[in-house]
C-alpha cells in the first residue's frame, strides 16, 4: 500500500479523536476507522501512536505529517561546533586549502595525445589522413553478447566424463571466460589478421595497415616476433599500435559509447549509473 499524504493521515487522526470516549478509544476503534477511510489497520494505529507520543512531548495540537522526508536523505550536521573552534583560532595560524580537481591527462598524456594525432598528418598537405588504414580493436567487445551466452573466443577441450549429451573423450567446444595475453594473441593471429587479408583490397596490400589497441594488460606488445612474423607473411605490412593512455576518444569503438551517452548525459541528471545505461 502507498504511504498516505498529510490530508489522508489528518484525516485518520481527526476521525479517531472523534471516536474518543471520555479520553479513551473504545476497542476497534482503529480497526473500524480503517475499514471506514479505506487504509490498514496498521497505519491508523502508528498516526495514532505519532500523534499521542507527540501530546506527551508537549507539542501543541500533536503531529500526525509523515516523517518521511525529515528521515530520508543526507543526515544534517551541526556546524556550530565547528565555526566556535575556527573563531578560537588565531587568524595567523589559519591556512585555506582549495580542492582542485585534478584532470585525467597528465602533461605526459597530453603530449602523447599531439604526438598520436601529428602522426595521421600528410606532410605534403598538412592536411588529417582518411584514417582507412587503422582498424580499431577492443577486448570488451568480446563480451558484448555475454547476456545472450555467446561468445566470439572459444576453445576446445576433451570431455573428462560421459553425459546424456555426448560420451566421454570427444572433442567438445565451450567459451573463454577470462581473456588474458595469450587468448587475444591468439585470436590476432588465427582470426584478425586472416580476416584483414582477406578483406582488405589487394591493390593496398603493400600499404601500411595499422591495429590500434588501447593499453589493456591483456594486450600484445606491437614487437611481438608473432605479431610481426604474423603481420609481414605474404608481403603484408601489419602492424600493432598502442593508442595513448586515458585517451578512449580515440578509439572509435569506445567513442560509439561516448556518442550515445552523451545526449542522455547532458539533457539529465541520472542518479544512478544503472539509469544511463538502461537508457543507452
Amino acid at each position: 500500500m502507498t504511504n498516505l499524504s498529510d490530508p489522508q493521515r489528518r484525516c485518520v487522526m481527526d476521525e479517531l479523536r472523534k471516536r474518543r470516549i471520555d479520553g479513551e478509544q473504545p476497542h476497534g476503534t482503529q480497526r473500524a476507522v480503517a475499514r471506514h477511510l479505506g487504509h490498514s489497520c496498521s497505519i491508523a494505529g502508528k498516526i495514532w501512536a505519532h500523534y499521542t507520543l507527540s501530546i506527551e512531548a508537549g507539542i501543541v495540537g500533536g503531529e500526525w505529517q509523515s516523517r518521511i522526508k525529515q528521515n530520508s536523505g543526507r543526515k544534517r550536521k551541526d556546524r556550530s561546533e565547528i565555526v566556535e573552534l575556527l573563531q578560537a583560532l588565531p587568524i595567523e595560524d589559519r591556512s585555506i586549502e582549495r580542492p582542485y580537481i585534478r584532470p585525467t591527462l597528465t602533461a605526459g598524456n597530453k603530449l602523447s595525445r599531439v604526438e598520436h594525432c601529428l602522426t595521421f598528418i600528410d606532410d605534403s598537405t598538412l592536411e588529417f589522413e582518411s584514417m582507412d588504414n587503422v582498424v580499431h580493436v577492443d577486448v570488451k567487445r568480446f563480451y558484448e553478447d555475454k547476456d545472450k551466452r555467446l561468445w566470439p573466443l572459444t576453445e576446445e577441450y576433451v570431455a573428462q566424463r560421459s553425459s546424456r549429451n555426448r560420451p566421454r573423450g570427444i572433442v567438445c567446444t565451450r567459451n573463454i571466460d577470462v581473456v588474458n595475453r595469450d587468448a587475444y594473441k591468439d585470436f590476432l593471429i588465427r582470426h584478425v589478421i586472416p580476416a584483414i587479408k582477406q578483406q582488405w583490397p589487394r591493390g593496398d596490400r603493400r600499404r601500411p595497415i595499422m591495429i590500434q589497441q588501447d593499453n589493456a594488460k591483456p594486450h600484445v606488445l606491437p614487437h611481438d616476433s608473432d605479431i610481426v612474423a604474423a603481420g609481414m607473411e605474404g608481403g603484408w605490412c601489419i602492424r600493432l599500435l598502442f593508442q595513448p593512455p586515458n585517451s578512449p576518444d580515440l578509439n572509435v569503438l569506445d567513442l560509439e559509447l561516448f556518442r550515445t551517452v552523451s545526449p542522455f548525459a547532458v539533457s539529465t541528471t541520472p542518479s544512478l549509473s544503472s539509469k544511463l545505461g538502461t537508457r543507452t
